[in-house]
């Protein structure tokens, strides 16, 4: 082998090296990139999530509120109910203690 061909082949090496460098630094760079992207996708995950259940939860207010008026309704007819029963005992209270006076009245 002759000075000139070690020169060559050493030129070679050496551009090898330099593009398996070039290589690897391009491939440090997509890792990096992945990486971010992938962080960037946690964090749309995680406000998908957020924005979810915020609809979830202004869902199940909303459903709340509305089972709280139809109970507050169900008590007052229930209120008014009782109220009416409560008369009608007090009126059938008063008939007996009128008829019991009538039976004591007549014997």
């Amino acid at each position: 082998m002759t000075a000139q061909d070690l020169q060559v082949t050493e030129n070679t090496q050496r551009k090898i090296m330099e593009v398996l460098h070039s290589l690897f630094m391009e491939q440090q760079n997509l890792r990096e990139k992945v990486e971010r992207i992938e962080k960037i996708m946690e964090q749309l995950t995680i406000q998908e999530k957020i924005e979810r259940l915020e609809k979830e939860k202004a869902s199940l207010l909303a459903e709340m509120e509305g089972l709280k008026e139809k109970g507050e309704a169900k008590a007052h007819k229930l209120v008014d109910e009782v109220a009416g029963l409560r008369k009608e005992v007090g009126a059938l209270r008063e008939l007996l203690k009128d008829s019991r006076k009538e039976k004591a009245s007549l014997q």
